[in-house]
């Protein structure tokens, strides 16, 4: 037997007759935590949940929707591959790199875009956000291959 279910099994008690995974109800325990805090402060009104998925809080933004279903689908993933002890460190290394990727490119687009957008401007895909970096990148590669004028 692997140490991991040794570890599983070991961590299992009996309270009148229910089996329980210790591990488990921890888990359990700091999600509820991790939930009343998130409640809290959105009832104070510290968290707008529309601007999770939304461009300016009212336009659905297809890339926030796919960040947000793919750090859940993959965090589930994680979770589920270490209780069962399979978890790798290329998997783990992916997921992280995942993690930073989806934070990169949001502070990429608040750099270049600022914290707010006019009024009227809609945040660009990331295909238009690649044709505008080749383009500047083209601008800058001619301008730096142009002979100097003579003085």
């Amino acid at each position: 037997m692997s140490s991991a279910l040794a570890l599983i099994e070991l961590s299992k008690i009996s309270i009148l007759g229910v089996e329980f995974n210790v591990y488990a109800l921890l888990l359990v325990a700091m999600l509820l935590v991790l939930a009343l805090i998130v409640w809290r402060a959105h009832r104070d009104h510290h968290i707008n949940w529309a601007y999770i998925v939304t461009r300016d809080g009212v336009q659905v933004s297809t890339t926030k929707v796919l960040q947000v279903v793919g750090g859940v689908v993959a965090t589930w993933v994680i979770v589920k591959q270490t209780l069962q002890g399979t978890l790798t460190w290329d998997i783990f290394m992916i997921y992280l790199a995942y993690v930073a990727s989806v934070d990169g490119f949001s502070r990429l687009l608040l750099a270049k875009y600022g914290a707010a957008l006019p009024a009227g401007k809609s945040m660009p895909s990331p295909t238009e956000l690649v044709h505008e970096t080749a383009e500047a990148i083209k601008t800058e590669i001619s301008n730096a291959t142009k002979p100097a004028a003579p003085k």
